[in-house]
């Protein structure tokens, strides 16, 4: 294959990983950790084993806990280029620990949109935008009494009809046909009504409190490729 012809099948993979920091995780972070760790290759191979080249892979984390009663509820980490960053993203990954949280609520739609509105890239070739979200519980309504705590985020959506709007939005940071959403999340509000409401969205449903046990990643990568 000439290299302008390979150059026309070249894509740029971005990934934000969203992951449940809580307590309730301790006994499912390290699996998470693991696969967090492992899911560009398992991308990238995908991909290449598809005829799809991929140019460059940038990945970032965001965890996230509970604004009523963790002052270190939502860390940001910068965007990893992979395989030249990858230490620093392995750093970011393992330092990782589960802490805090005030029982079965916490912040994973703010996790959420903090991702959607992350630094993507405007891609020269074909690209991914993917957001993976990674919990074992509910998520507080966008509307709660929560909002009113000092620390709260500004800016952030008012509302579940806020947010899944800012995702479908066609002229926001990330494209329709480039963006997915891979939840690895129980069925309870609000992962299955994104599920349900929003396009682009790939649900692994997991028991609630037990979850993120046994997923089919081949299943996933397989439809993150293939699903133009």
């Amino acid at each position: 294959m000439e290299k302008d012809d390979k150059n026309n099948f070249l894509w740029n993979v971005e990934i934000v990983h969203c992951i449940d920091a809580t307590e309730n995780m301790e006994n499912h972070i390290e699996r998470v950790k693991g696969r967090v760790l492992t899911i560009s290759e398992r991308l990238r191979n995908s991909f290449n084993e598809r005829g799809k080249f991929v140019d460059t892979i940038r990945t970032k984390v965001i965890t996230f806990r509970d604004y009523s009663c963790d002052d270190e509820a939502m860390l940001k980490s910068p965007f990893f280029s992979l395989p030249e960053q990858y230490s620093g993203f392995v750093n970011s990954v393992l330092s990782i620990r589960t802490k805090g949280g005030s029982g079965v609520y916490r912040n994973g739609l703010e996790a959420l949109a903090l991702a959607m509105r992350s630094d993507w890239r405007i891609q020269p070739h074909r690209y991914r935008q993917i957001i993976m979200l990674w919990t074992n519980g509910y998520a507080y309504p966008l509307d709660a009494k929560i909002t009113k705590v000092p620390h709260y985020p500004t800016g952030m959506p008012k509302n579940f009809d806020a947010i899944t709007d800012e995702w479908h939005e066609p002229f926001g940071l990330m494209k329709c046909k480039a963006k997915r959403l891979i939840l690895f999340a129980p069925e309870c509000y609000p992962w299955s009504d994104i599920s349900n409401i929003c396009d682009w969205v790939i649900y692994a449903p997991t028991p609630a409190g037990d979850g993120l046990l046994e997923v089919d990643f081949d299943m996933i990568t397989d439809r993150i490729v293939n699903n133009i």
